[in-house]
């Protein structure tokens, strides 16, 4: 995976709270991916942690504070590298209105 770069036009789609390394829930530390359409940034607020892209073997070593933008379906795992904090928020596009169903 090359470094990507979250489209514009996406909307917030919530986020985790904010882990250290004794809080990393363990999903992170396997392989996961995210939905299709559904975008993730990775805020490292402070410490260090290793971006693995288990497609290509890739590693980012990430130093707070930084953003990492994680695409879609990239199959990927987090490495802890000593103290951190960090959260991620996820972002996906604009659901269409629903349509008024009122007769008029």
């Amino acid at each position: 995976m090359t470094r990507s770069q979250m489209p514009e036009g996406l909307t917030p789609r919530g986020g985790t709270p904010e882990f250290t390394e004794a809080t990393l829930p363990g999903a992170l530390k396997s392989d996961h991916s995210l939905a299709a359409g559904r975008w993730g940034r990775l805020h490292v607020l402070e410490g260090r942690v290793i971006f693995v892209d288990d497609s290509s073997g890739e590693r980012f070593q990430l130093v707070g504070p930084c953003e990492f933008d994680i695409p879609p379906e990239a199959v990927h795992h987090l490495e802890l590298d000593g103290p951190l904090s960090c959260r991620v928020d996820f972002f996906g596009e604009e659901k269409p209105p629903k349509p008024n169903n009122e007769a008029t």
